[in-house]
């Protein structure tokens, strides 16, 4: 769940990536317990390496997508997270 996330947060940003959470929930019938340490882990596991993700998502169709908005939105989500 919180890679799903991870990966909406970057291709379109943090109110799907929340949307996503809504309706996972709504479809498990629970909430998510810990969202926030699963998302930091999610964070934390790709820090190092976020920006070499720009050709999965150019393959995608994203192609106005570069490395450096990659490190941008990771970074972005991290403050959204915390």
């Amino acid at each position: 769940m919180s890679w799903c996330r991870l990966d909406l947060a970057l291709l379109h940003g943090p109110g799907v990536a929340d949307v996503f959470l809504t309706a996972y929930q709504d479809a498990a019938g629970l909430a998510v317990p810990d969202r926030r340490r699963w998302d930091l882990v999610a964070l934390d596991n790709s820090h190092r390496d976020v920006e070499s993700w720009v050709a999965n998502y150019h393959d995608l169709g994203r192609l106005d997508l570069s490395r450096a908005d990659l490190r941008r939105r990771h970074t972005a989500w991290r403050s959204a997270v915390n």
